[in-house]
């Protein structure tokens, strides 16, 4: 359930939007700005960073998206080379929890990146808004993260600035962005090593270092998110970025209270060697294995694909209310239009994937025969 003290911006309600999204004021183009990209129409923009500048565009075969044109002083030989890898990559990557890339071009005289557009709050817009998180939707917010880091691990892609501005929450899950041009925010002065590379505050003491970085930086990135998601504050604290990178390589984190399920992962992914941090799957594998020990049904909001997604066999007895409060939960989501059609038909689909999943862990039926039971 989105915040109550977020509200759906209207049309004309704020001087300079040319349209309104759910969650995100679109301003106005300006001089220069392009109308039409590779069939994407420009709308209007979304924001603007150092690499370049964020359109809301639509396509009449791909739907909405986030369309990234890359800024022309980030753009050279070694730049295109590492996009065209990164692109071919990204789009490999098969997750709910992870923006689809929809299309690109590393060849075109401006480079662009498309990615399906998320309509949601962050993360960091959430827990400032309403309050930090607790309990079941911490959890259900851990696992979707992990989850999404894996997929995107699976295709040899690391995302290198994972952090509570780039995960988009929707009602059915948490949302991962920005991972097909992360690394390639390393432009080409800077891919040396010796040169720190990243988000002040929520880098791995590798990335701090300048040193090359992996899948592990990713690991440690996602515990600064769950503990900045438990308490509202960065582990590390804030300030400069000198007091921050120092903070980050040689002292402690300053670990908020966590549900028990959490703390062992969250402390574990914390260590400074990168070698000592747990993998992806690992750490999936560990957060299965505790929230199992709970015998608890965790709840249905805010990402109820993800919460259901790590039911165990002991919660089978409760099958017929789980999915009675999922059917309500729908309902009442549609009716407040805080969740569409399209939505409230993924989350289904999801579900009846994961308890294929299940099934077939737990009463060895493989996932074809698991697929005809249900199809009979």
């Amino acid at each position: 359930m989105p915040p109550a003290t977020c509200r759906r911006r209207r049309a004309g309600s704020l001087p300079g939007l040319a349209e309104t999204t759910r969650w995100r004021p679109v301003g106005r183009l300006r001089p220069g700005d392009p109308h039409e990209v590779a069939g994407f129409e420009v709308a209007g923009r979304l924001g603007e960073g150092g690499m370049g500048v964020v359109y809301l565009a639509d396509h009449p075969d791909l739907g909405r998206a986030a369309l990234k044109l890359v800024r022309d002083g980030a753009v050279d030989a070694s730049f295109r080379a590492r996009f065209r890898r990164e692109v071919a990559a990204a789009e490999r990557v098969r997750s709910p929890r992870v923006a689809e890339v929809l299309a690109a071009d590393p060849d075109a005289a401006t480079p662009w990146l498309a990615t399906a557009f998320v309509d949601g709050p962050t993360v960091a817009e959430a827990v400032d808004t309403s309050s930090p998180m607790t309990g079941d939707r911490l959890v259900a917010l851990a696992v979707a993260l992990a989850d999404a880091l894996a997929a995107i691990h699976r295709v040899d892609v690391v995302h290198r600035d994972l952090k509570p501005a780039n995960i988009l929450l929707t009602p059915e899950t948490p949302v991962v962005i920005d991972f097909g041009i992360a690394a390639l925010r390393e432009a080409p002065a800077l891919t040396r090593t010796g040169v720190a590379v990243g988000t002040p505050g929520w880098m791995a003491p590798e990335q701090v270092r300048g040193l090359p970085c992996g899948p592990p930086a990713d690991v440690f990135a996602w515990a600064l998110v769950v503990a900045f998601a438990a308490s509202g504050r960065p582990v590390f604290g804030r300030g400069p970025a000198d007091a921050l990178f120092y903070r980050i390589v040689h002292e402690p984190p300053d670990v908020p209270d966590l549900p028990p399920e959490l703390a062992g992962p969250v402390r574990a992914a914390l260590d400074k060697d990168p070698a000592a941090r747990p993998g992806v799957a690992h750490l999936l594998a560990d957060l299965k294995r505790l929230t199992r020990a709970r015998r608890t049904t965790p709840p249905l909001a805010p990402f109820p694909a993800a919460c259901l997604a790590h039911e165990t066999p002991a919660h089978l007895d409760q099958s017929e209310a789980v999915f009675q409060a999922l059917a309500q939960f729908l309902h009442d989501s549609l009716a407040a239009e805080r969740v569409t059609l399209a939505g409230a038909v993924r989350i289904v689909l999801h579900l009846l994937a994961d308890l294929c999943a299940m099934l077939t862990h737990q009463y060895g039926h493989t996932a074809a025969e698991v697929e005809a039971r249900i199809d009979r």
